[in-house]
């Protein structure tokens, strides 16, 4: 009884953040009460019959609730036979559910169970009553699944995307700074979407016992996200403004990196494995710098200094503190009347991840020489071994 009354209370509660004026905001909450609503259903199919659950009602109500909301069929009403029954006909889905959650409310009445609960049932009950009138009346996207609906508002949201400004006022002094900026504002829209929204979509359909999650997913469970770029340019750089960072698969973990730096950031080089990536920037200017990560360590934030030129890098890890690397003497842009020389900085870091890569987006040998900018790639620690 408990399982069918939070159930249906999750279920009633979904249309609430789908409001289409803030469905983009509102996505990262729609993608965790869809991620209840689902593994409730999940839950019900994997364990229902040992609760007490009829294998009809697992198989003709949970189930193809389940494959519906997350994508493993195709369902629509035209594909409904005309005598389909009211535990799958879309327009009288709720019926077993209408009738499971009024056993459980008297039920609860005759124990004396808590009041708040009976009226959160009794709240629910009331909803999806409404709910299920309502299926009879189509609507726009009716049935589209959550996966679905979670990549159609992903990738409205990112045509929704203002760019950060650069920072300066001295952009034409600083050329690729405002491009760089522009690109740092969709790095972060993807990165928060991917972690807090996509990813939850990825798994659902892998929820119900006997279903294998295929190669293709892990991959995108386990793709790369990124910050960045901080400085100028946008060299290298794997995403735009129309279209978010490939999924590439993870060759091995970071273990090694080297920072060339002294009055600035003069060069970096990584190794994943046994592997070392090419030399970014220069390989014979300032001191190098080079950091051995443990089996077991990763890097979980970045100080970065930057401006005109790619000021100075700071690594903590979960061992310990590597830098601060360069003095960050070129990176101020020039005083004005109105506002004295600054330079920008930030801490860059991703919850859950660790830095995966780095990469220089421009260097240049010209007086004064140097790196110009820099993006980070993160990887969830979760499928990373560390």
């Amino acid at each position: 009884m408990h399982h069918t009354s939070f159930l249906s209370v999750v279920r009633t509660s979904i249309p609430d953040f789908q409001l289409e004026d803030y469905a983009v905001p509102a996505l990262p909450w729609f993608a965790f009460a869809a991620n209840i609503h689902i593994t409730l259903l999940a839950n019900g199919i994997n364990d229902g019959v040992s609760w007490g659950y009829t294998d009809v009602f697992v198989q003709q109500t949970l189930r193809p609730e389940f494959d519906r909301k997350t994508g493993s069929v195709i369902a629509t009403r035209a594909d409904e036979p005309s005598g389909c029954s009211s535990n799958t006909c879309s327009g009288d889905q709720g019926k077993s559910e209408l009738e499971l959650l009024a056993d459980a409310i008297t039920a609860g009445e005759s124990h004396h169970w808590s009041a708040e609960l009976l009226d959160t049932w009794r709240t629910a009950y009331s909803a999806l009553s409404v709910q299920r009138r309502g299926l009879l009346a189509e609507r726009e996207n009716e049935n589209e699944d959550y996966p679905s609906y979670i990549h159609r508002q992903y990738t409205r949201g990112r045509s929704m995307v203002k760019p950060y400004p650069p920072g300066t006022n001295q952009a034409i002094e600083n050329p690729g700074i405002t491009e760089a900026a522009a690109l740092r504002t969709y790095a972060d829209y993807d990165a928060e979407m991917i972690m807090n929204v996509l990813t939850y979509a990825e798994f659902w359909p892998y929820l119900v016992h006997g279903r294998d999650m295929p190669i293709s997913v892990q991959e995108n469970l386990d793709r790369e996200i990124f910050s960045g770029p901080y400085g100028r340019y946008t060299e290298q750089v794997p995403w735009t403004a129309s279209s978010p960072p490939p999924v590439t698969p993870r060759v091995a973990n970071l273990t090694s990196f080297i920072v060339r730096a002294y009055d600035d950031i003069d060069g970096y080089r990584q190794k994943w494995g046994e592997t070392w990536s090419a030399q970014y920037g220069s390989g014979t200017a300032g001191v190098a710098h080079q950091v051995d990560l443990r089996p077991d360590e990763f890097v979980k934030n970045i100080d970065v200094v930057f401006g005109h030129k790619l000021g100075s890098l700071r690594f903590t890890s979960n061992k310990g503190v590597y830098g601060t690397y360069g003095a960050a003497k070129n990176t101020a842009f020039s005083p004005t009347l109105d506002t004295p020389a600054y330079s920008l900085n930030a801490s860059v870091n991703r919850t859950g991840y660790g830095m995966s890569s780095a990469y220089i987006t421009h260097w240049t040998g010209a007086t004064p020489p140097g790196c110009e900018g820099i993006f980070f790639g993160f990887r969830p620690l979760v499928l990373g071994g560390v």
